[in-house]
């Protein structure tokens, strides 16, 4: 029976942008209805209000501006660290949900270049992007959380040392993190015919390949 994860001692900190529990989302074009947005969250948070207005005037009159109020910061964390950058489904052609912490539509920073995503090939059993967050948010701020049916959770902290704590405390259990280089690609389903020369050559159109 795997162990449970060693819990932090003190206090998590606060996501270093996030102050309020409510999310602006920035333009969405004419064509995307209300309904398509509202969708995006009736899942998983049920107790959201999306409110709507349009602009009226500028190269943007007619879009879409919604903002989501949350009924507590975590929710809004979470949806955030979830549901930033996704595709709005069902919108033709496709629009990007795209969140902004304040009214300004500021874009949202990204995390420091020294803090290695997290890959986590072994998850939990029934575990959804939701539920990861859950288990890590304990050790810190999470900017990304990502679940792919193939390679497994790639996770991504605010800062390198919550993201230290993490594998630390969750180091007794099954959920493994091991640091992720952006810049490497993992390939599945390939032909049993092609070798690694084949594959070399492919990949080097777009960029040196080190191996």
């Amino acid at each position: 029976k795997p162990m449970a994860p060693r819990c932090p001692t003190s206090a998590s900190p606060p996501h270093p942008y996030l102050l309020a529990p409510s999310l602006h989302i920035g333009h969405l074009p004419s064509h995307v209805r209300e309904d398509q947005v509202r969708a995006v969250f009736q899942a998983e948070y049920p107790l959201a209000t999306v409110c709507f207005t349009r602009t009226k005037n500028g190269r943007n009159r007619g879009a879409l501006r919604p903002r989501v109020d949350f009924p507590d910061l975590k929710s809004a964390e979470k949806a955030l660290a979830t549901l930033h950058l996704r595709i709005i489904a069902n919108t033709e052609p496709s629009v990007v949900l795209q969140f902004f912490t304040t009214n300004n539509l500021k874009t949202l920073a990204l995390p420091d270049a020294s803090v290695s995503p997290r890959l986590i090939k072994v998850l939990p059993a029934g575990c959804t992007e939701e539920t990861l967050f859950d288990l890590l948010r304990p050790y810190g701020p999470l900017y990304s959380v990502r679940i792919d049916p193939i390679s497994g959770g790639l996770v991504q902290f605010w800062t390198e040392a919550n993201a230290k704590d993490a594998e630390i405390g969750l180091a007794a259990t099954k959920t493994v993190l091991s640091a992720y280089d952006p810049c490497s690609l993992f390939c599945s389903n390939i032909s049993f015919d092609l070798n690694a020369m084949v594959l070399r050559t492919h990949f080097e159109e777009f960029g040196h390949v080190i191996r």
